[in-house]
């Protein structure tokens, strides 16, 4: 759900199995070491466009976003439903990031590759419908594709939303 509405951080298999009682879910496994700043968990928004489904025609944007949680991160279970600490909700200027020993080169080729497979999958998935409705070479759609990055620069997909509100995000100069 959006938002990180009805997320549950949990080492239970007996809750995941009722969590599908509250509706479809998404279950996967918890960056247990995820990129932090100032030990707080950051993730990351990338806007992505999409020109062509078939073939994928797929353009990053330059600018990101970061977003950071509000107390350091721990896997004490204790925590697990702490918002303040497995959330990440406030934004987090982008030069602090750069500027620290948390930002590697080589961890956006692999941001591209995650965001590439999420798309690829869909296109799989739903290849025939695609072709039913006709290849639309002049299409375009907006994606906020929200990640996160564990300490060793492997990104994850958490969530991707179709035409993205960044109002609440910081403007950054041309």
């Amino acid at each position: 759900m959006s938002q990180a509405l009805d997320t549950w951080i949990t080492n239970n298999p007996a809750q995941v199995s009722r969590l599908i009682e509250t509706g479809p879910k998404v279950a996967q496994k918890y960056i247990e070491r995820p990129l932090c700043l100032n030990d707080k968990k950051i993730d990351f928004r990338f806007c992505v466009a999409m020109r062509n489904v078939k073939p994928l025609e797929l353009y990053l944007l330059n600018d990101y976003f970061i977003r950071g949680a509000k107390k350091p991160f721990t896997m004490d279970e204790a925590t697990f439903q702490d918002r303040d600490v497995h959330l990440t909700t406030e934004n987090v200027p982008r030069a602090e990031y750069e500027g620290s020993p948390a930002c590697k080169a080589d961890w956006l080729t692999k941001v591209k590759k995650a965001i590439t497979a999420v798309f690829v999958a869909f296109e799989a998935r739903h290849g025939e419908e695609i072709e039913r409705l006709g290849n639309k070479a002049q299409s375009r759609a907006l994606y906020g594709v929200d990640l996160s990055v564990d300490q060793d620069g492997n990104a994850k997909v958490l969530e991707l939303t179709n035409n993205p509100d960044f109002k609440d995000y910081h403007q950054f100069p041309a």
